[in-house]
């Protein structure tokens, strides 16, 4: 009994142990921040509640209730239709209040490539997030006062890569069904595949899972035969803007290149290339018509480097992979095999690849894109 009792002194003496080495590594090498982000997350998972359990109680919030009936149906949906996980993932909610998590995006006052961080098992990413604000902001501030641009984000959702069932967050619940549709899919996407060290490419996957599943979910459970037409017309708006950041990105990279040039003479050229993004988003609404205001928010902000690197993460190689789509006839497992042939490689090979891909989107190749999807106008 002695010696039993002293074994599992020791096992917990071990625990204790590793958990102190673990704070302290964490302390050194990433600031303490492992053990907040963990912390932040656990308390998460304290507060969550399974959908079926919250559906059966009476006190429920009629609002709350019609919203968690439909994300059964599109968690049914998303696995059935679109390929994706079966699991439990999106089978629990926990209420965050309106905000969930901070990310920080952030880059050289005078450059586009995002400040990188590594992270154990997810890699290395092109933001940072936090679970406090105020840790959010400090971090904000310190790389600000270092002279990097940044920017803070509050994504409404985010992915645990299958390591924890992630459940509903309140701040999903803001949107309408098609929207809703679309955040599950896409994080749900990263589920399915996910490339360490690749963040454009593991976003822009997402991204056309999540159109694709948005356009199929319209088909099958919304009514207003001009849904998927208005969001396929948004998704053309979506290009023209993205197309016109590009421009903004390619002339501040070539500035951001020359030699010989003072901070002073950058930082007027810097302004003058933003004061023409807003003029050119000015153009484009123009072109539009019927009031499309799709990016007023965005650019109503003092725009920076930043807000532009925060952009490319999500659409910079996004016509590489409806292109992907296109070549697997809109078959999800096709695709997904595709694209898992591509994440396999290695980066240079991959990023090649991509390249490759994405010159080949043209006006010609989006009219496949839409037949693929099966709308008709």
């Amino acid at each position: 009994m002695k010696i039993w009792l002293w074994f599992k002194r020791f096992i917990l003496f071990v625990l204790f142990f590793i958990l102190c080495a673990g704070i302290l590594y964490d302390a050194i090498r990433y600031d303490g921040y492992i053990f907040a982000s963990v912390r932040g997350y656990a308390a998460i998972l304290y507060g969550k509640r399974p959908i079926s359990e919250i559906l059966r109680d009476e006190r429920v919030p009629e609002f709350l209730r019609e919203r968690l009936l439909i994300i059964e149906r599109i968690r049914t949906f998303a696995s059935s239709e679109m390929g994706l996980p079966q699991n439990g993932s999106y089978t629990e909610f926990s209420d965050v209040g309106d905000e969930l998590v901070w990310v920080v995006i952030a880059t050289p006052r005078f450059s586009l490539e995002p400040v990188i961080s590594c992270y154990p098992i997810v890699g290395c990413m092109a933001q940072r997030g936090y679970f406090r604000k105020r840790d959010a902001w400090a971090y904000a501030d310190r790389l600000s006062g270092a002279g990097y641009d940044v920017i803070i984000r509050k994504p409404a959702a985010f992915s645990t890569l299958r390591w924890f069932n992630d459940p509903v967050f309140s701040t999903m619940l803001g949107g309408d069904d098609i929207s809703l549709a679309g955040h599950i899919c896409h994080e749900l996407a990263h589920q399915k595949l996910y490339i360490q060290n690749d963040p454009m490419f593991n976003e822009a996957f997402a991204s056309v899972v999540e159109e694709t599943c948005q356009v199929r979910y319209i088909r099958a459970n919304v009514l207003d035969s001009g849904a998927e037409t208005e969001l396929i017309e948004r998704k053309r708006r979506e290009h023209d803007f993205f197309e016109l950041i590009r421009q903004t990105k390619k002339g501040l990279k070539s500035l951001y290149d020359q030699k010989g040039l003072s901070d002073t003479e950058r930082t007027a050229f810097k302004d003058d290339a933003f004061a023409d993004l807003r003029v050119g988003y000015e153009v484009l609404k123009k072109e539009w018509g019927n009031g499309a205001d799709d990016y007023d928010g965005f650019m109503s902000q003092k725009l920076n480097n930043a807000h532009l690197a925060g952009l490319a993460e999500y659409y910079e190689f996004r016509p590489a992979f409806r292109v992907l789509l296109v070549r697997a006839v809109g078959n999800m497992d096709t695709f997904y095999e595709f694209v898992g042939v591509i994440g396999r490689m290695s980066y240079p090979n991959r990023a090649k690849i991509i390249e490759s891909l994405s010159s080949e989107w043209t006006p010609k190749m989006e009219a496949r894109w839409i037949r693929v999807l099966g709308i008709k106008f």
